[in-house]
């Protein structure tokens, strides 16, 4: 009886762990969207509810870092950006993205180095962007010589090339 009880305890905290990283999965998907059209209340409400069903969702942290951005907080930004790299620091999507919000800060050497880093996730799809994003960042130092090289390799990179 004792063991029975055990068991249903058990599946019944499994079920709500997995309920609980769909409901951020869900949540964060729709903060990212909404602060795409540029519906921040609905944004950031959907964004911070992600982390409150899994704070340690890297999706989570950057629906929140994404919107902190876009919404000129760039402290908020930061932050969860560097808690999303934590949960994963080789993804290409968060390194791409966190090097374009440094890019946008002036901090050109560190976003040069997160988009190097990106560039190496063989799992992400969009490395000709990445280089192109590189490239772009590299014109603000400026750089041209640097430049060129970045979209040289994104032309390299394109999937028709």
């Amino acid at each position: 009886m004792k063991y029975g009880v055990l068991l249903i305890t058990l599946f019944l905290l499994t079920a709500c762990a997995n309920t609980n990283k769909q409901a951020a999965h869900y949540n964060a998907e729709l903060g990212i969207l909404y602060t795409q059209e540029g519906a921040y209340d609905k944004a950031r409400i959907n964004a911070f509810k992600a982390l409150e069903f899994d704070p340690k969702s890297e999706e989570a942290h950057y629906a929140v870092a994404f919107y902190a951005q876009k919404t000129k907080q760039t402290a908020l930004a930061q932050e969860h950006y560097l808690a999303a790299l934590h949960l994963n620091p080789k993804s290409g999507q968060l390194n791409d993205s966190y090097a374009l919000f440094l890019c946008e800060q002036g901090q050109y050497q560190q976003a040069l180095k997160h988009f190097d880093t990106a560039a190496q996730d063989v799992t992400y799809a969009k490395v000709s962007d990445i280089y192109e994003h590189a490239g772009n960042c590299a014109l603000e130092i400026p750089n041209q010589a640097l430049a060129d090289s970045y979209f040289l390799k994104s032309y390299d990179h394109k999937p028709n090339s």
